[in-house]
Parts: C-alpha cells; structure tokens; sequence
C-alpha cells in the first residue's frame, strides 16, 4: 500500500505526464493506418499518413481503390467526404481505379473514405467507409 506522500507524488507525476501530451505543440495523435473499405467488386484502401504541411506534421487521408471490376449495369463510386462534405469522388465517370489525392485532415476536419455500388445508376444498400479521422 502506497503512503499518502508516495500517493500525492504519483498523482502529480501522473496529472504532469498528461498536461505535457495535451499541451506539446505540432504533436499528432491520430489513427494513422490503411483501413480496407467496399462491397462486392468495389473494393478501396483508406489511408491515412502523417505529411509535412506547411512545417509541421499533420494526418492526410486518400482513397486508393482496390478493384474496380464492376461492369455494366454496375458501377464503383469512390468518395471522401471532410466534415460531412464531399471533397473527391471518381463519379460521374465509372472511375479510373486511380487513387485520390492527398488531402489535409488536421485539426479542424473529421474526414472518411467510402465505397458505394451502384445498379443503373441506383445505389446498391449503403455505402461503406472506413473510420471517421
């Protein structure tokens, strides 16, 4: 058992500890990582990377679509939406399977990658995407 002097010094240490990881400037925390999103012959990658943005390092996030096989009368449509706004879609065309570009996702924006198929041009369930970041 701790005495109370040992008890006060770990908690002071502890509230420290954490004052410094909230307060350290230009540090990222996020959910760096490729997260594999899709339906049936739509398939994509969202991946978020740490980039070099106007001198410090913050999340970036694109969609790299994986296969993008469906034929006629299907359709892919690959999407990033940031803040609940669309930014990129490979739509009105069927898409090239090109990945997106990079696009900025530090503080301020909540950006995700999604997948939908479609049917003659009528979308198939609903579309799938990866982690909000």
């Amino acid at each position: 058992m701790l005495s109370a002097r040992a008890a006060r010094l770990l908690a002071v240490a502890t509230l420290g500890l954490g004052a410094t990881l909230t307060l350290s400037p230009g540090q990222a925390f996020a959910a760096e990582g490729s997260f594999p999103i899709g339906s049936g012959s739509c398939q994509a990658v969202e991946k978020i990377e740490l980039h070099l943005v106007n001198g410090a390092y913050h999340d970036e996030m694109a969609n790299n679509p994986t296969q993008n096989s469906a034929t006629d009368p299907y359709r892919c449509r690959f999407t990033l939406y940031d803040n609940g706004n669309l930014v990129w879609s490979s739509s009105p065309a069927p898409g090239s399977g090109a990945q997106s570009p990079w696009f900025y996702d530090g503080p301020g924006h909540s950006m995700k990658a999604c997948v939908q198929r479609y049917y003659n041009g009528t979308p198939l369930g609903t579309p799938s995407c990866g982690p909000l970041n």
